[in-house]
């Protein structure tokens, strides 16, 4: 029972860095960025390209990090990332050029690699080994209220102070909340061992054609799923960055499209939920393909409708809605389970870091893909460039289950 509670403290914990993380590096341009923009006399283009180089700064180190927390243990891996982020985002409050704003997004690369996303989920790994599957869903359950605390307080702030004002309390909230948590609460040196999640748990997903994860996974597993994961990125971080210029393009009014837009949150906390509740009998691999498969329908229901008539009709946007926060929610969790199921507990810091730089390429690209696609191609653009690559997804992941299937006693 003790370690069981150590085991909820951690992933907590995790849960709070996190929705701190990702609130004060997505959240703030989104808030800020005109007053910042105004402020360093640039353009609000350059303002979310810092967001950009980050991405890609946490897709080159984060291989190097999956393998310092094998090595390491994850809390002093974290808990450095913890401090890069708040050199970082007091380097933002000092910035008064363009230049030394991008700089400053070099340094928060630090810790898009080393304290988000992949590292949490390494660190999930070695602080739950007994059941990973609950303090997956208790990360993803806590970072998806990243919008709805971070949000409310950054334009508190910046209203009452600017933007320089937000970007020092950010580096205050890593510097004496999540360097701490990590430091204290998430396992200090490696502990876990060559095991792996049971067999027949792991990988139980369709009936009809049950894969088996060897001890050594096939060759085209790594590139199926990193193929899988960075494509449903892809879509999801599109998305949110750019989902009102798509209803805007596709005739929505805005009032609706914003009240549908924060819809998404809470049905995606009520299945996040529900997933806590009986997180260690879902099989990853089908609650994967389910969230895989939801995805494309859910876009091309919208399309369909964005090519019928010149304005989209409330109830196909309404419907859209909901198969997207039911397909996120699923995946969210799948991104974490999955590569779990695959590797197991052994060097899964490493995996999830290999794993990460493709998801974070993906994610990097996307701001300049979807801005793109509405610019010159329109909201129907948009919706083929994220049906192209929902349907790459469940196509790898599908791949995937089929590599994993047991040889024998196939047909």
């Amino acid at each position: 029972m003790e370690k069981s509670g150590q085991e909820t403290t951690a992933a907590i914990a995790l849960g709070v860095t996190q929705i701190v993380g990702w609130g004060t590096v997505l959240y703030f341009p989104a808030a800020m960025g005109d007053e910042m923009a105004r402020g360093l006399g640039t353009r609000l283009e350059l303002i979310f390209g810092g967001v950009s180089l980050m991405y890609v700064v946490g897709a080159l180190i984060a291989p190097w990090v999956g393998r310092r927390i094998d090595r390491h243990g994850a809390g002093p891996v974290m808990a450095v990332g913890s401090m890069i982020a708040a050199a970082g985002f007091l380097a933002l409050a000092a910035a008064r050029t363009p230049a030394q704003y991008l700089g400053a997004w070099l340094l928060l690369g630090g810790l898009c690699g080393g304290a988000l996303s992949n590292a949490a989920h390494a660190a999930i790994a070695q602080a739950c080994p007994r059941n990973p599957a609950r303090g997956f869903a208790i990360l993803v359950f806590a970072t998806g209220l990243a919008g709805t605390v971070c949000l409310p307080a950054i334009h508190l702030v910046g209203e009452a102070s600017g933007w320089r004002a937000v970007a020092l309390a950010a580096a205050g909230l890593h510097l004496a909340l999540c360097a701490p948590l990590h430091g204290w609460l998430l396992p200090r040196r490696a502990s876990v061992g060559r095991s792996r999640p049971p067999r027949r748990r792991s990988v139980d997903v369709p009936r009809s054609a049950t894969p088996t994860v060897a001890d050594t996974p096939p060759r085209g597993a790594f590139p199926a799923l990193a193929l899988a994961l960075s494509c449903n990125i892809f879509v999801t971080t599109g998305f949110a960055l750019h989902l009102i210029g798509i209803f805007d393009a596709l005739g929505v009014a805005r009032s609706s499209a914003v009240l549908l837009i924060s819809a998404i949150g809470p049905i995606q906390v009520g299945i996040r939920a529900a997933q806590i509740a009986v997180a260690d009998r879902i099989n990853p691999f089908a609650s994967g393909l389910v969230g895989a498969a939801i995805l494309p329908l859910g876009v091309c229901l919208l399309s369909a409708a964005a090519w019928t008539d010149h304005t989209v009709a409330l109830p196909a946007a309404v419907g859209f809605i909901v198969l997207f926060a039911v397909a996120n929610a699923l995946m969210v969790v799948a991104r974490a389970a999955i590569p779990y199921a695959v590797y197991g507990a052994a060097r899964f810091g490493t995996w999830s870091g290999r794993l990460g730089a493709p998801q974070h390429l993906a994610s990097a690209i996307t701001p300049v893909a979807f801005a793109y696609a509405l610019a010159n191609w329109g909201g129907r653009g948009a919706l083929l460039l994220a049906i192209i690559a929902s349907v790459a997804s469940l196509a790898a992941l599908t791949v995937l289950v089929r590599l994993l299937r047991p040889v024998r006693g196939t047909p």
